[in-house]
């Protein structure tokens, strides 16, 4: 018995600290600034440092229809998702982080997007690297069925709807 409330008090403390880095803020004094660290959700952008950006651009971008529609088509039985390398304090962030939100939410599919932020070095607050070799925020990583397709660097080569539909239908092979 102790030893289950032991393991019980274990892992609660374990997702509380776990919980505690998500949606972090520090103040970064190269952009005199608070910037988003490390793993953040989709409510780190309604803080008072990032809701003003994030919703305008939101409320700004409007996907294009027949690209969505490709896009939901494409998406029939398969698995979307994105792990996003950003900088809250880069403007091809603030940019193009918003309209992601908007693209996902209009998808009526379940799409699930790993947010990483990071510095102005491009690193992590513990000053690690992150994993996937990014030289330049935003790098939007695009997976179908967990399989990486491709990557959105920067900004997009036409739109970011229609980068992602470019990747998915060179991977699904169609015209």
């Amino acid at each position: 018995m102790i030893k289950n409330w032991l393991f019980f008090v274990m892992i609660v403390m374990a997702v509380g600290v776990t919980a505690q880095e998500d949606n972090k803020v520090v103040y970064d004094s190269a952009a005199q600034q608070n910037i988003l660290i490390g793993k953040c959700d989709w409510e780190a952008f309604q803080q008072d440092d990032f809701s003003d950006w994030f919703n305008e651009g939101y409320n700004a971008y409007h996907p294009d229809e027949k690209l969505m529609q490709q896009l939901a088509r494409s998406l029939k039985g398969r698995e979307l998702s994105f792990k996003v390398y950003q900088g809250s304090w880069c403007p091809d962030s603030r940019r193009e982080l918003p309209r992601l939100k908007k693209i996902t939410d209009g998808l009526k599919s379940d799409v699930y997007t790993d947010i990483i932020s990071l510095n102005r070095a491009k690193r992590l607050n513990n000053n690690a690297l992150p994993e996937d070799n990014i030289e330049f925020v935003p790098t939007i990583v695009i997976y179908l069925d967990g399989v990486e397709v491709g990557r959105i660097v920067e900004e997009p080569d036409y739109s970011l709807e229609a980068d992602i539909v470019k990747y998915l239908k060179a991977e699904l092979n169609e015209e």
